[in-house]
């Protein structure tokens, strides 16, 4: 029973490391491969407006 609590423990940090780490920085903006994500729809619906260009969402 010990074992299986360690188990259990030990799965559930790797989840909430994984989800720390794969979130998005607070920032609102995400570089990834030299390409700037906007990570705040209405910033990127700002931004869409100002520069006529389409919005691509992504969902995670």
């Amino acid at each position: 029973m010990k074992a299986l609590a360690t188990v259990l423990l030990v799965l559930g940090l790797i989840v909430l490391v994984g989800a720390v780490v794969g979130a998005p920085p607070a920032s609102g903006e995400e570089e990834i491969q030299g390409v700037t994500w906007l990570t705040d729809l209405d910033a990127a619906r700002a931004e869409a407006r100002t520069t006529g260009r389409p919005i691509l969402i992504v969902f995670r």
